[in-house]
């Protein structure tokens, strides 16, 4: 099994590296001269993170793959304070949509979107393991290679080339197009697998050492219960509000400018 996926690894590498070359030489006229590579992006709910374990896009036509980079930082990217610095009224259980957060780009630079994208993920709150495949619509292609701008940058032009993927307990993925600041839904997708154990072959118990302590510790700090999941919230998105934000800001400034000094301890 290790082995099969070690091959698996060096193939789509292998294969990576002579897309890149190919779609440079073969496709690049019709894109635009400040047209960036494609990504993908992972959300979850606070109280209920997800890890990916391995991801990648499939070009059926050409039969070729293309790696993403392993973020490691899902985990992180999921902390209420950094989600409400951007998202203030955010609740830690519905899906916050925002720009730039816990982006998985390629190993390549490949322009050109692919087929299908596949992930491989851990819900960490129950510890289930699943599969999620999107076949990507030729009007989603097509829109990516629109030009636009940003609604609070309208002079940086920018394309909606990044597919959001939210991620929820029960195996559900919800696929957003994105980028400027602009989400477009696309649609709910059912897992395409689930198994006993992630792709790298590590099973709950791994998971449950390593991440339920600081789940509950996020909700205790809350006091909100995680069991029985309220699918209601989860259903729920959350969007950036630039002006919601700065009043937030301003707020913490205010006070953090009235906190009292702490005394020197120089003479």
């Amino acid at each position: 099994m290790k082995m099969y996926k070690l091959w698996r690894i060096c193939v789509a590498i292998a294969t990576t590296c002579y897309c890149q070359q190919s779609f440079a030489f073969s496709h690049a006229p019709e894109y635009p001269q400040d047209y960036y590579e494609w990504s993908i992006a992972i959300i979850s709910p606070s109280f209920y993170p997800v890890k990916v374990s391995e991801s990648y896009g499939v070009y059926e036509k050409e039969d070729r793959t293309v790696l993403m980079h392993t973020f490691l930082g899902f985990f992180g990217a999921t902390k209420l304070t950094g989600i409400r610095n951007m998202i203030p009224d955010y609740d830690g259980f519905g899906l916050p949509l925002l720009t730039d957060l816990a982006r998985i780009h390629q190993i390549g630079e490949v322009k050109k979107l692919p087929d299908s994208i596949y992930i491989y993920w851990v819900s960490l709150y129950n510890q289930r393991f699943f599969a999620t495949k999107f076949d990507i619509p030729d009007s989603v292609k097509q829109r990516a290679l629109v030009q636009t701008a940003r609604p609070y940058s309208p002079n940086v032009a920018c394309y909606e080339n990044t597919l959001y993927f939210g991620l929820l307990p029960n195996g559900q993925a919800k696929v957003w197009q994105g980028g400027c600041d602009r989400f477009t839904f696309i649609e709910e997708l059912t897992p395409a697998t689930e198994q006993d154990k992630d792709i790298n072959g590590f099973g709950a118990d791994v998971y449950i050492e390593s991440y339920q302590e600081d789940i509950q510790q996020r909700a205790q700090a809350e006091g909100v219960t995680l069991d029985p999941i309220p699918w209601d919230k989860l259903n729920r998105t959350f969007t950036y509000d630039r002006q919601k934000a700065m009043d937030a800001y301003l707020e913490r400034m205010k006070a953090k400018a009235h906190q009292p000094k702490a005394a020197s301890s120089q003479p």
